[in-house]
């Protein structure tokens, strides 16, 4: 059961399926901590046909293949030492994912509300004053702040095997400032 889980959770989509994935996890975490406790030397001899294809090794000294308590028991410590590095690398690039995402979308709802104030890019010239000067400010704040979750995200994402993602910003410059800047970014596709 907890080769299985450990497969399942390796399978599982990093972002879309984070719960499920530190689920399987933790499910292939408490049976791995069941057979460490539960595989004594005595075990392995009496039932080591299930473990001859897993662990069947040959011994230098003798030259014959067999089971090795120790072999089995490492092989366990490393598993869970695994799974454990990678939940915790799945947290951390889930948050930083959805506060990437978080601070775009707070960027683009400031530009809005600026956006909305203003029919024309000429009258937003012509009318700007202290005001716009800070809520622009903001603005340019919390996409910088984006810019660095988003470097985090990346940084997380190279940490991981099997990721499946590959997410590359590609900034878009605005030109009709009525029509630009509105948009929604697909944070689950390779191009954001």
């Amino acid at each position: 059961m907890d080769i299985v889980f450990q497969e399942k959770s390796m399978t599982n989509d990093l972002l879309k399926h984070t719960p499920v994935l530190l689920s399987n996890s933790d499910s292939a975490l408490l049976f791995f901590d069941k057979a460490y406790n539960t595989i004594t030397e005595r075990e392995l001899k009496r039932n080591d046909e299930y473990y001859e294809e897993m662990f069947s090794r040959r011994d230098p000294r003798t030259g014959d293949f067999g089971v090795k308590f120790s072999d089995v028991r490492l092989d366990l410590e490393t598993r869970v030492k695994n799974i454990k590095e990678r939940k915790e690398k799945v947290k951390e690039l889930k948050k930083h994912f959805v506060e990437s995402k978080r601070l775009y979308l707070a960027s683009v709802e400031q530009f809005k509300t600026i956006q909305s104030k203003f029919t024309s890019q000429s009258s937003f010239f012509l009318r700007s004053d202290e005001v716009l000067v800070q809520q622009l400010t903001k603005l340019a704040q919390t996409y910088d702040s984006m810019l660095t979750v988003f470097g985090n995200y990346r940084s997380a994402l190279r940490g991981i095997q099997k990721s499946n993602y590959n997410q590359q910003l590609s900034s878009q410059e605005i030109i009709d400032f009525k029509k630009d800047g509105t948009s929604a970014a697909d944070f689950f596709q390779d191009d954001v």
